[in-house]
Formats: C-alpha cells, sequence, structure tokens
C-alpha cells in the first residue's frame, strides 16, 4: 500500500482518528456526610461544618466530587448548619449594698 493525500480519498472511506469509547459510567455513585464538627459559639449562634466526600460504590472508593456533582440528580448534602442558637444569658453583675 502507498499513502496517498487524504483528499484524494472519498469522503465516506476516510476513517475517524479518534473513536470514543468506554463512554459509561464506571459504577454508581454517592454523597457521604461526615459527622458535624464543634458548634463556634456557645450561645446566640454558631455555626458547625462537616466534610462532604464522593464515593464510586462499585469501587468503595472516594473519587473527586465532579463525579457526584455530573451524575447524581440531588445535590451535595449540606456543609454547614447553625448551632447554638438560644441567646446568651445576660451578664450578671454582684452588687453589695452599703
Amino acid at each position: 500500500l502507498t499513502p496517498v493525500d487524504v483528499a484524494l480519498c472519498p469522503a465516506e472511506e476516510i476513517l475517524p482518528r479518534s473513536v470514543s469509547c468506554n463512554t459509561q459510567l464506571c459504577g454508581d455513585f454517592k454523597w457521604d456526610a461526615g459527622d458535624w464538627g464543634p458548634c463556634s459559639a456557645e450561645c446566640g449562634g454558631g455555626v458547625q461544618q462537616r466534610q462532604i466526600t464522593c464515593w464510586n460504590v462499585t469501587s468503595g472508593l472516594e473519587v473527586d466530587t465532579v463525579f457526584c456533582e455530573d451524575y447524581l440528580p440531588e445535590e451535595p448534602p449540606e456543609t454547614e448548619q447553625a448551632c447554638n442558637t438560644a441567646r446568651c444569658a445576660p451578664a450578671v453583675r454582684w452588687a453589695t449594698s452599703a
């Protein structure tokens, strides 16, 4: 066989240079929410935070969150929540009478 200029070939006989393959997902994915951390305030309103990760259920491995973001219909769990929202007790000042 002798190579020829591609322009001399009929368009229907030109093979693509690359073809997509194995385009299906490699497993199922799920969000995983860690435990809530400590509250940032004892009273008056604080914030708790937690780590959110994405897991490939099939392989049992943690994967980049882009997989869960792209392939799961639900939003990731919240990473922050309010805590200790009760008002703080007023400061007590002792006074003595003379």
